[in-house]
């Protein structure tokens, strides 16, 4: 058990909207005597809860940041040197009203990531199709997105009776699952841009709403645009870096470029923040 890797476990959650998700996680466990309790009912159980919860903080606050998850680049103190780019503990509110939770601060070596990335089979070419020309203050560049997205895992193995393979006898078996935060750097296209958006603006065009105006759109119009869940992670920040393209087109990370050049600071743009009732209420101007 010493050896045991924590693994990926799927998430019931994200069937609930699907076309065979029916009543899923609608259901609660009904307790009656005599009835037999399998691993399948108490998973029934905790996902009934946690859909409640997830459906009340998606309709309620929101998909988005909640705190924390800032971004930034920071020189390596070291001989080697280089360059990181550093997403600090935060919490956020997927588009399925999961908490995303990261829970220390994360970092990846810019370089040794672009370097990897050229190895893979697809890398150099998603790189070559990601650069962008220089221009006003930008140096040769390519476009990545920091990514947050959902990730629970297996955790905590202990003994457990054998399943499948009988003569087994040291059979173990995760007890627990984590929640956690998988941070991903995403290669954008050259032709890929940002655009800002929020569910208010889809289904409401115009300047500030009055009170008729939005219970008209609760009533209409709301429900079919929160309903549609993205997929996708939670949009962190977009991210200029700047690079070097060899004779034969290999393109690299330019470690001679000035990352504090304000030209390339971590864009947060079209990045989306969940707001608590006493922050609404500030923003306001209710309440001081």
């Amino acid at each position: 058990m010493t050896g045991f890797t924590p693994f990926e476990l799927a998430d019931p959650l994200a069937d609930q909207d699907g076309p065979d998700g029916g009543n899923l996680g609608a259901e609660r466990l009904r307790l009656v005597e005599g009835l037999m309790l399998s691993a399948g009912h108490f998973e029934t159980e905790q996902l009934y809860h946690r859909s409640r919860r997830s459906r009340m903080l998606m309709f309620l606050h929101g998909q988005g940041t909640v705190a924390g998850l800032d971004v930034s680049y920071r020189q390596i103190e070291t001989d080697e040197g280089g360059v990181e780019v550093i997403v600090t503990p935060g919490l956020a509110i997927d588009g399925r009203g999961r908490l995303v939770e990261l829970r220390f601060e994360s970092c990846v070596h810019l370089a040794d990531w672009m370097a990897q990335t050229a190895e893979d089979e697809d890398g150099q070419p998603a790189l070559q199709q990601a650069a962008r020309a220089g221009g006003g203050g930008l140096p040769d560049h390519i476009a990545l997105d920091v990514t947050a997205r959902f990730a629970t895992f297996a955790h905590r193995p202990e003994p457990a009776f054998a399943t499948g393979n009988a003569d087994r006898i040291d059979s173990v078996e995760p007890s627990l699952s984590v929640d956690s935060c998988k941070l991903s750097l995403d290669v954008r296209p050259a032709d890929h841009e940002l655009t800002a958006e929020t569910e208010i603006s889809v289904a409401h065009e115009g300047g500030a709403a009055d009170e008729s105006t939005l219970h008209r759109l609760k009533r209409e119009a709301m429900w079919p645009v929160l309903s549609q869940v993205p997929d996708v992670g939670l949009h962190l920040a977009r991210l200029r870096i700047p690079i070097t393209t060899s004779g034969g087109g290999q393109v690299s990370f330019d470690a001679s470029f000035d990352m504090d050049t304000a030209a390339i600071a971590p864009d947060f743009f079209s990045r989306r923040y969940s707001y608590s009732a006493a922050e609404l209420a500030l923003l306001s101007g209710l309440r001081r």
